[in-house]
């Protein structure tokens, strides 16, 4: 009966043993495969997307095409006011001097309510569609400068191309290892291709 009692007490603590083996396998985090790189090898350079942003052509250009698109937009908001804010005034003063009906009246104060209507229409389609055009022009900017910074580091044996800026995450990086002005040249000269490509 002893061993019985035993040889039980042994098979529970294996079992025991074998589940606790299992639940720390399924909670053992894998460790990653990263390679081991000599840092003495490693290639680094930077650009300041200051200077770029001021240099590189295309977006300089669509800065430049948004900006002017803005304007126009701001332009006819003002516009649209200023003709709310004349009638008005209108309304006002035939209200003041009894120069028009009260029919009269009423049409103006409908046109008033259109022309507001109206202008919040615009605003809210205009303004949404330049946004999206923003956003746009923003995504194909990332992907440009993705792949436009892969053939710069690859042509060029870079290994990591950080950028630097004002407010930037690097507070100083050593002015030897500063490409900007190489870069700016290489992502012009892409987008020359690009352009010649779409007959621009």
């Amino acid at each position: 009966m002893k061993f019985l009692y035993i040889t039980f007490l042994g098979l529970a603590l294996s079992a025991s043993i074998a589940a606790c083996s299992e639940n720390k396998k399924k909670d053992e985090v894998k460790e990653p495969n990263v390679p081991t790189v000599d840092a003495g090898s490693l290639k680094i350079a930077f650009y300041n997307s200051d200077t770029l942003s001021k240099h590189y052509t295309y977006l300089v250009e669509q800065d430049s095409l948004m900006k002017i698109k803005q304007t126009k937009f701001e332009k006819e908001l003002m516009a649209r006011q200023g003709a709310m804010e004349d009638l008005a005034r209108r309304m006002e003063n035939h209200q003041r001097n009894m120069t028009a009906s009260a029919a009269e009246l009423q049409q103006m104060q409908n046109t008033l309510q259109r022309k507001q209507q109206d202008a919040q229409i615009y605003q809210q389609n205009e303004g949404t569609k330049l946004q999206n055009e923003a956003s746009e022009i923003q995504t194909v900017l990332a992907k440009r400068m993705e792949e436009t910074s892969a053939l710069y580091c690859k042509k060029y044996g870079i290994d990591i191309l950080l950028v630097h800026g004002v407010g930037g995450q690097f507070a100083y990086i050593k002015p030897a290892m500063d490409v900007t002005e190489s870069f700016i040249d290489f992502l012009n000269a892409e987008q020359d291709k690009i352009n010649k490509d779409m007959g621009k």
